[in-house]
């Protein structure tokens, strides 16, 4: 019995780990990090900016609508004037129209302060596009005012774009989904609402106008990606110049 237990004892296999196959381990599970924690970085990050999308888009679908009614009229839409059909005094009519919204918009917000474009380069707020650099803030007038809200997003008024002979008058709105946070980026944060969706579908970085970028509302609005129909439009985030390239 003695000689069995003596023998059982010093006959089991060895179960601990030497120093070299622990280093070894942990050098497969530090490469391994590298590689996918950049990626699972990159899609919080998305996901945190398409869930702030929507819920700015919900409010401002809502207080869109509750100022037009307000107003006494039925929809955003029946502002629109048809291109090749803007005259002089249909577009002073829609600036008139604008004026009046304009009482009851910002009343569907909680306004904590109000900054002119000037004085947000002042606070260091300037516009990005999808890829980081060259993005075109100001669309309209210089020192137009923008409204921080409570819930954190900053917003334009109601702002009447003149058509001309071949293009319609709408109205737009400039939205931050939330301020100055960050990344200020057209396309991630910062999207312009047309009340005639689907009038500016520019959403691409290498093209070489300054709008390029303005329609990017029309595709997160539908969630559809404006490189391929079939996947989400937050897809196109964090996404390098050679993405856009060999996608053409």
């Amino acid at each position: 019995t003695v000689f069995s237990r003596f023998t059982s004892h010093f006959s089991r296999k060895r179960t601990a780990f030497t120093l070299a196959e622990v280093l070894i381990t942990l050098g497969i599970i530090g490469i391994v990090a590298a590689l996918t924690f950049p990626t699972l970085i990159a899609n919080y990050r998305v996901s945190v900016l398409k869930n702030d999308f929507k819920k700015a888009d919900t409010i401002i679908q809502q207080a869109i609508q509750k100022t037009v009614t307000e107003a006494g009229y039925d929809d955003i839409t029946s502002f629109n004037i048809p291109g090749r059909h803007v005259t002089t005094e249909n577009w002073a009519e829609l600036q008139n129209q604008t004026t009046e919204l304009n009482e009851y918009w910002l009343k569907q917000f909680s306004v904590t302060k109000a900054v002119t474009e000037n004085e947000l380069t002042k606070l260091k707020y300037s516009c990005s596009g999808l890829l980081g650099q060259g993005g075109f803030c100001r669309y309209y007038d210089n020192n137009d005012k923008m409204y921080f809200l409570s819930n954190g997003m900053l917003i334009s008024p109601l702002i009447p774009q003149y058509g001309g002979i071949n293009h319609p008058g709408l109205i737009r709105v400039k939205f931050d989904t939330n301020g100055l946070k960050g990344p200020n980026r057209f396309g991630y944060d910062i999207f312009i609402y047309e009340s005639l969706l689907g009038y500016t579908t520019l959403c691409s970085p290498v093209l070489q106008v300054n709008y390029s970028q303005w329609g990017c509302y029309y595709y997160a609005h539908k969630d559809t990606s404006p490189i391929d129909s079939s996947k989400s439009y937050w897809d196109i985030l964090y996404k390098p110049k050679s993405y856009w390239t060999d996608s053409k």
